[in-house]
Formats: C-alpha cells, structure tokens, sequence
C-alpha cells in the first residue's frame, strides 16, 4: 500500500493533521507518524522540519516498517464515525480490531514478523495482536499523556467470544475470551485544542 496522498475527504473531521498532509501531496509513513506526532502533542509542525533517525542507534522493527505510523493511521481510520460527535469521544478498539486494519492496509508489517493476526485456532504462539498490544502498552506505561494512543480494558468476565472479521472476510475468534486475562483497547489521543 502507498503512503497516505491526502486525497481522502476530510470534511467534518477534527483532525488538522490531514490538512498538512494535503499540502505535502505525498508524505512518507514516517513523515506521516511524525506529522500526527506533532499534531497529538499541539503543535503545527512544518513540513520542512525533518523526522528522522539520526542518532547512529540499530533501528527496532517498530521503527523500520514505521509501525507507529501503521497504527495511528488505522486508529484514525476506525475512530472517525465518533470524532468530535459524541462526549465520549473517540472510539476504543480492541487489539484485534486494530491488527485486522493494520494487516490490511500493511501487510508488510506482519510479513516482517513472521506472524498472522491471530485468533483461537491458529496454533501460533504469537500474533500480529498481541504485539501491537505489547508495544503500544509499553510505549503508553512509558509516555503517558504524550503518547499518541492511551489505551484501556475490557474485562473478560461474563464474555464467551468476541468474533471478527478480517479483510477477507474471514472470522477470527479471539484467543482471550474465556482466558482470565483482560482485552486491550485502544484508541487515538484527542488532539489538543
């Protein structure tokens, strides 16, 4: 999949970032996790401001398929029928609910790990799920507020399953149903005003 173009319509949302995003014409992934970067921690970045990795350390799978990007991107995607609309404010989604979108439009990403979304019955020890819920819970515990996705459960009592459907249209039960464990939700940090 291309990088964002800026060509998708952006009306009645309250997302800034997409307007510079239609001014650059073309924005790299990293160039568009930065710009939602900056956008998330109120400030109007200028497209001529560099993001980069410079600093001579290894680059983590994270950075180098711009996973971050990969993520905001979709959590933007999936959370706009409630943007600015509801007093609730954006919609959580589960892990799965995230990996299915990722995997869809990035299917680079789990390529790279070696690693299907996931889901009961797929005999995979690990899935595209449950490490974009590991990392981002890591970054969220590291960052707090200035990260750009807070996160937050569901708990798992009184639920049987929790079906989805991938991009095929395939069914994918989750593997935490039933488990013990609480689900993972997340969703974009509201920018600031």
């Amino acid at each position: 999949m291309s990088p964002p173009t800026g060509k998708r319509d952006t009306t009645n949302r309250n997302e800034p970032w997409r307007d510079q995003l239609q001014l650059a014409g073309r924005v790299t992934r990293s160039g568009y996790r930065w710009l939602v970067h900056r956008w998330t921690q109120g400030q109007r970045p200028r497209l001529d401001d560099g993001a980069g990795n410079d600093d001579g350390r290894e680059v983590s799978l994270w950075e180098e398929q711009d996973v971050e990007a990969a993520v905001l991107e979709a959590l933007h995607e999936l959370g706009t029928d409630e943007d600015g609309g509801h007093h609730f404010g954006r919609p959580y989604v589960t892990a799965y609910q995230l990996a299915i979108a990722v995997q869809a439009a990035h299917p680079e990403i789990a390529a790279a790990l070696g690693v299907t979304v996931g889901g009961r019955g797929t005999g995979a020890p690990t899935s595209l799920a449950q490490y974009l819920a590991r990392e981002l819970s890591g970054r969220i515990k590291r960052n707090g507020d200035g990260y750009p996705v807070e996160g937050a459960f569901i708990s798992n009592e009184h639920l049987t399953a929790l079906t989805y459907v991938d991009a095929s249209g395939q069914p994918i039960t989750s593997s935490l149903t039933g488990s013990g464990y609480d689900l993972s939700l997340f969703r974009a940090r509201a920018v600031a005003q």
